[in-house]
């Protein structure tokens, strides 16, 4: 067997320059548009996870009323409900900011390629 059998066994037939264009592009498009954010996504959900497990924020709210140490006392409910807004207040910060913040990084993501090409298409160096 001599090298040109070798290389003539490995050429793909019909391979088109523009529909390898077409696939390549398509591909990027998936993997831009579907398969990035939804791990931006699925990775914003467990950071958020973590900022709950964190400040145990769905604990404090489904426990908000509940007294201080079980004392039913005026004074037990008063601390019980302070205690629970100082410790909510930077927890719902912290939780509101991240998820705006994140959901201002997958807008953005998705539209780089947008503004990418419209800025090329309008520049005045076209020619």
């Amino acid at each position: 067997m001599n090298n040109s059998d070798i290389f003539e066994s490995s050429k793909v037939e019909g391979l088109n320059t523009q529909v390898f264009l077409i696939d390549t592009l398509k591909d990027f498009l998936k993997w831009w548009y579907i398969k990035i954010p939804v791990q931006l996504i699925l990775r914003l959900r467990r950071i958020l996870t973590i900022i709950d497990d964190s400040f145990s924020i769905s604990q404090l709210i489904l426990t908000f009323f509940v007294p201080w140490h079980r004392d039913y006392s005026f004074v037990g409910y008063f601390i019980g409900i302070m205690a629970r807004i100082i410790i909510l207040i930077p927890g719902l910060i912290t939780f509101i900011l991240t998820f705006i913040i994140y959901l201002l990084i997958i807008i953005a993501w998705l539209l780089i390629p947008i503004v990418c090409i419209t800025l090329t298409v309008i520049s005045p160096f076209n020619v």
